[in-house]
This record gives C-alpha cells, sequence and structure tokens, in this order.
C-alpha cells in the first residue's frame, strides 16, 4: 500500500520502518512509535497487526489482553500492486 510505504527491503520482501516493533502505532504528530490508541488512527499510523493485511486487531472493542498476531486478515488484492493478470503459462 502507498501509506505507509513499503520500501524497505528485508530479504527481498518490503517493509514499513518500524518493522522491528509491529505492534506499536506511530504518534501522529512525532511519527515516533507509540502504544495505539483505542480509537482507530489514519491508516499510515497503524500497528501492522491492525493494517487489515497482517492481523485482526480492531481498535476500541478488544481489552489490552487480546491476542494480536501478525498471520495475516484480509489483505489486499495482487492487483493492488501488480495491473495484470500474471500467469504460469508460457509464452511462445
Amino acid at each position: 500500500p502507498t501509506a505507509p510505504a513499503h520500501d524497505l527491503d528485508r530479504g527481498g520482501w518490503l517493509h514499513v520502518d518500524g518493522d522491528d516493533d509491529p505492534y506499536l502505532c506511530r504518534d501522529p504528530e512525532t511519527r515516533q512509535l507509540a502504544t495505539c490508541p483505542w480509537e482507530r488512527p489514519p491508516d499510515a499510523l497503524l500497528s501492522c497487526d491492525a493494517s487489515g493485511c497482517h492481523g485482526d486487531y480492531d481498535f476500541g472493542d478488544n481489552d489490552p489482553d487480546y491476542d494480536r498476531h501478525l498471520h495475516g486478515a484480509a489483505g489486499p488484492s495482487c492487483y493492488a500492486c501488480h495491473d495484470q493478470v500474471w500467469s504460469d503459462k508460457k509464452v511462445r
């Protein structure tokens, strides 16, 4: 996604700055990593597990002991980045 930009290469996979602390959000003013608020922040400030791609954390309805994870959720389509249908068929 464009916000936040995934522009750090980690072994061929693109990550966001701050990926070493994936459960922290960013402070809207300083952009520093901080404890996530109860209200859902803008997409560019989300924690990795609440981005809709890597986890399913839902702001406001979960207690502090909610089992947060990075096992995937309703991530974007491949075509969010790739503008053509990919195929295993070989071109002759």
